[in-house]
């Protein structure tokens, strides 16, 4: 059995949620130059059966075939149960890796007679202070792996990729707490404010809303070693790549092959779907306006 087989029968079992059609979305703005990378990803630690007659001295028979654990936060208050049903078909499609599903949050109905963990966390509305109890959650939980990919519904594979792909970190220039508006601007102030006079980084905007290879390690020494985060007053994952990532790329959504954002709810629809041609990930600010772009690249039974 495959491994892109062994995924898709984690998902197969899931009953779709009625689909609810409207108008489309559009792609959002941003400045960037692609370039290409690629990173070898460091296998975890995950057993290996031995015995007087299997035993080997080839430390390249050790975790050949490891287990990551995708990492799907879920709040009622926020998401639609359907997106993350579509994130567990997208990455069950398409991720080439053997890959276990845990989600963090509210209860989704859909998935709760699967063969996927649900770590409690309920009530919260998706706040960042709520992604970090996530990431707390997820970093003490034993069925988390050391090394997890994180993603949150809206955000979807549309076509095959591997750990290597999620591994590089991409971000989208200098951070402009400009580019925002509200509460999210506030964040990026202080998110800006943070790395450049407390950690001293260069700051640069991580809020690609890719998905994302984290290490537990690496997010403990984070939150000892800069305690002000645990506020929830910054954006983590930006925070995050400018301490951690090593030879990021720049994300430029209108001639590289990574993600397209679709951020607004009346679209042309001719240009999305140019766009979305040679892309590997899919962001769906409006989910329910939106999920027609998606939807094509979901049908497993091409």
């Amino acid at each position: 059995m495959t491994k892109k087989k062994e995924n898709l029968e984690q998902a197969a079992t899931v009953e779709q949620p009625a689909e609810n059609l409207g108008a489309v979305d559009t792609a959002s703005e941003n400045n960037s130059e692609g370039t290409d990378a690629t990173l070898q990803a460091q296998t975890d630690s995950d057993s290996v059966n031995t015995s007087p007659e299997g035993a080997t001295d080839d430390l390249n028979a050790q975790d050949v075939n490891p287990f990551y654990t995708v990492v799907i936060p879920f709040f009622k208050a926020k998401h639609r149960e359907e997106e993350v049903v579509k994130v567990i078909e997208s990455c069950a499609q398409y991720l080439l890796e053997n890959i276990r599903f845990v989600t963090i949050g509210d209860q989704v109905e859909y998935t709760k007679d699967m063969f996927i963990e649900h770590i409690e966390y309920n009530g919260a509305e998706g706040s960042q202070l709520d992604i970090l109890e996530v990431l707390k959650l997820a970093i003490v939980s034993e069925s988390v792996s050391e090394k997890f990919i994180l993603i949150e519904p809206g955000s979807y594979l549309i076509d095959n990729v591997g750990l290597c792909h999620i591994a590089i970190f991409k971000h989208f220039g200098m951070l402009n707490p400009n580019r925002y508006t509200g509460a999210e601007a506030v964040m990026m102030k202080n998110t800006a404010a943070l790395l450049s006079d407390t950690l001293r980084l260069a700051a640069y905007d991580y809020n690609t809303h890719c998905p994302v290879l984290l290490e537990k390690e690496k997010l403990t020494e984070m939150f000892e070693e800069c305690p002000e985060i645990l506020s929830g007053k910054y954006h983590l994952l930006t925070v995050y790549g400018c301490a951690y990532a090593v030879h990021p790329i720049r994300l430029d959504f209108h001639t590289d092959g990574w993600i397209l954002p679709v951020v607004s709810q009346k679209p042309d629809s001719k240009t999305v779907e140019r766009l979305i041609a040679d892309k590997c990930f899919l962001y769906l600010k409006h989910f329910q306006e939106n999920v027609k772009f998606l939807n094509p690249f979901l049908d497993t039974k091409k």
